[in-house]
């Protein structure tokens, strides 16, 4: 039947009074109504290929240790010789780790290996980190002989770095940093140096006390020095690089002479040298030995390493992992190789339209990660961009003079294709935000950077070369301004602020967590600033998200010794200072908060499980009273995915699923590769993601052709 027959019109009639009365009552002209309108948002530390893409992690992926004489039942077995690289120091290894994997090996090669020896440092040549030198077996050797002879070399080296040529990173860590006299000062890396390097020779537990005193004052002669060229402005007592003259390097080396010497058994001081570095070559030898993996655990850690870190294998499963939640806006966090991400991205079709919108490095230089915001092309428009730099750390041990010089200010930034150029790049003009000292504000400033396309860059200061790092922290925030697309110039757009980050690491913490807050507080003022100048500059700003790794869990009942709290969502569990401030001096919603209190951690170790990971969420309060063109009605968070950990079964030697929440005997965390039922996992931490659902103003046309549209009315 052709035409309108009178029950439909009669409908429609109905339909466009209900228009007007639902405009009328949201305070609208009677041409506009309300529809919903849904915005999903993520965040995800995909884990940087910097630092997976090689073998920083791989004591704790695959290394078993010394395996117990206990047979599967549990049954006493025979005693018997231990044998893990019988090499003569099993025993010994037995003695000092014990069975399974032992936390003070890990700790050695975390606290020694990599802070003092460098093994991993890019600043110096062991290239331990690199898989490729075990898996093609140079010269006929093993992988574990290969390791040796690399941790040997290392361990040589750092006894030898007597000049910035072979020291490049300057005093910072060297020899006389580690052993200092324990009648001054009882050092936990000493001690822990005694309680391994002992056994074979490199400790100084009986050395005399006349020449623990000989030693300690060369090292005294060391910072004298340091000390003087700081006050006569030669040096910076906080820098790691020390003055041109030669004398604090002669210091240095005498310093190292001795020490070599002692190790080596020469207390005399007068020992040729090739005698010195022969002892103490054979002395490093078995060190390297002690402490180096089984051929065996080796062969597994190269393979878990390939399985679960290779960059491009991990790049495909972090865009799948991207493509099931069909967020329209994403935070990434430890974001290095953005081209291989925004590749995979417009490969996969349900993430073909997410664009790098805005990427900061964490350094001032072009190199290693930092914090990057996808949007998706088809839902947004991008109507401004900036970024803040922290600087918590020279905040927190600044003086009171030190202290005047860090506040916030704000220059023009430079950005191509979404990458924001690191500092060091071009010339900047500061400007004071608040107009501190007298100085006009740098509200007309931040106007133009937002009319003109610029990015509005925040730092707390002005000395931002690698050379003056103690001014500013290696952590930014990256800000965007996203606009959502219409279809009818009646309609009213959603405009969201939306910040991602990466906080200060260190879980368990004071110091670090009061660096976070700082880092937060600083966010939150540099984003109120930004706020304000693109409200000024182009409209309202309906919802404000900060999404990050923020490194630290809600509350202290995650924390071993930091009270005693048995249940987690106990409104009498103290929340942690970066949280607290969040949500409480803030007014943000923990979007991944549950009612109760509780949260599903978003990274795992063998050595714990939090949720540091988050979404948080504000409207910001309305002007005048009237009602605004778009309000946020409601914010659900999607399920955190649980990660089950990996042990080696006794039986095959194959990879099995542990219960959730179970550790005990795992051999990998995360990433992780498919495990039984479990997908890959390809990164330490779990996507979170969040729907924010908002009622905005809509023409009374548009509101028609929806509820029509929606009704399935048939004649």
């Amino acid at each position: 039947m052709g035409g309108l027959w009178p029950g439909k019109l009669v409908y429609r009639a109905v339909v466009l009074l209900m228009a007007a009365q639902m405009a009328l009552g949201f305070g609208l002209s009677p041409g506009v109504a309300r529809k919903d309108l849904r915005i999903r948002v993520g965040q995800y530390n995909i884990l940087a290929a910097n630092l997976a893409n090689n073998l920083k992690s791989w004591f704790w992926y695959g290394y078993s240790g010394l395996k117990s004489p206990a047979g599967e039942d549990g049954a006493a077995a025979q005693p018997r010789r231990p044998a893990y690289r019988e090499d003569g120091l099993d025993d010994v290894r037995l003695q000092v780790f014990g069975y399974g994997r032992s936390p003070l090996l890990a700790d050695f090669w975390a606290s020694i290996l990599k802070k003092y020896v460098k093994i991993w440092n890019l600043f110096f040549p062991y290239e331990l980190e690199r898989p490729s030198h075990y898996e093609e077996g140079e010269h006929g050797l093993s992988h574990s002989d290969l390791l040796v002879l690399k941790l040997r070399d290392a361990l040589v080296h750092f006894f030898y770095r007597d000049s910035i040529e072979l020291a490049p990173e300057g005093e910072k860590d060297l020899a006389h940093h580690l052993f200092v006299s324990p009648a001054v000062k009882r050092t936990r890396n000493f001690e822990l140096w005694q309680r391994i390097a002992g056994h074979v020779g490199l400790g100084l537990a009986d050395l005399p006390a006349e020449k623990w005193d000989e030693l300690e004052r060369k090292r005294v002669a060391i910072d004298e020095l340091r000390q003087r060229n700081t006050e006569d402005g030669t040096g910076d007592a906080t820098s790691s690089v020390i003055a041109p003259d030669g004398s604090r390097w002669d210091c240095i080396a005498d310093f190292n002479r001795t020490l070599r010497s002692f190790l080596a058994g020469f207390l005399d001081g007068e020992a040729p040298d090739e005698a010195v570095r022969q002892v103490l070559e054979e002395k490093c030898l078995r060190l390297a030995q002690l402490v180096a993996f089984s051929d065996n655990d080796m062969k597994d850690i190269l393979r878990i390493q390939h399985e679960s870190f290779d960059w491009q294998q991990r790049v495909q499963a972090i865009v799948g992992e991207i493509a099931k939640r069909e967020c329209s806006a994403w935070g990434i966090s430890e974001l290095d190789e953005h081209e291989d991400i925004s590749n995979a991205l417009r490969s996969n079709p349900l993430t073909s339209r997410l664009r790098l919108v805005a990427f900061k490095h964490r350094k001032t230089l072009r190199v290693d990660d930092g914090v990057g915001i996808y949007a998706d092309e088809g839902d947004f428009d991008v109507e401004g961009v900036g970024y803040v730099r922290y600087g918590a750390a020279a905040v927190a041990r600044a003086d009171e003079r030190q202290r005047q010089q860090l506040h916030l200010r704000v220059h023009a930034g430079r950005i191509a294709d979404g990458i924001i150029a690191p500092e060091t790049e071009y010339k900047k003009v500061f400007h004071p935000v608040g107009g501190q000292g007298g100085l006009p504000s740098a509200d007309e400033e931040v106007a133009k950077m937002l009319q003109q396309g610029q990015p509005v860059a925040y730092t707390y200061t002005d000395k931002l070369n690698p050379e003056q790092g103690r001014w500013f922290d290696e952590r930014v925030a990256t800000l965007v301004v996203l606009r959502s697309k219409v279809e009818d110039e009646a309609d009213v757009a959603v405009r969201i602020l939306l910040a991602a980050t990466h906080l200060w690491h260190t879980q368990n913490n004071p110091v670090a967590e009061e660096l976070r807050l700082i880092e937060t507080q600083q966010m939150m003022q540099a984003m109120s600033h930004f706020k304000h100048c693109v409200e000024e500059t182009l409209g309202s700003v309906d919802a404000e998200v900060v999404c990050g790794d923020f490194n630290d869990a809600p509350n202290f009942a995650w924390y071993e010794g930091r009270g005693d709290f048995p249940d987690p969502s106990s409104p009498d569990v103290p929340t942690t200072p970066v949280v607290e401030y969040m949500t409480q001096a803030q007014g943000f919603m923990d979007v991944l908060a549950d009612v109760d209190g509780r949260r599903t951690p978003t990274t795992y170790t063998m050595a714990r499980s939090y949720p540091i990971d988050y979404i948080f969420v504000r409207q910001p309060e309305l002007r005048g009273g009237d009602a605004a063109p778009a309000s946020l009605l409601e914010v659900k968070a999607d399920d955190v995915q649980q990660i089950r950990l990996a042990r080696q079964s006794r039986s095959t030697g194959t990879l099995e699923l542990l219960p959730f929440g179970a550790s005990e005997d795992a051999v990998t965390g995360t990433p992780m590769p498919a495990v039984g039922t479990q997908d890959t996992v390809p990164s330490d931490h779990v996507p979170v993601s969040a729907t924010l659902r908002f009622k905005v103003a809509q023409s009374c046309a548009d509101a028609v052709t929806t509820i029509l549209h929606n009704r399935d009315y048939h004649s």
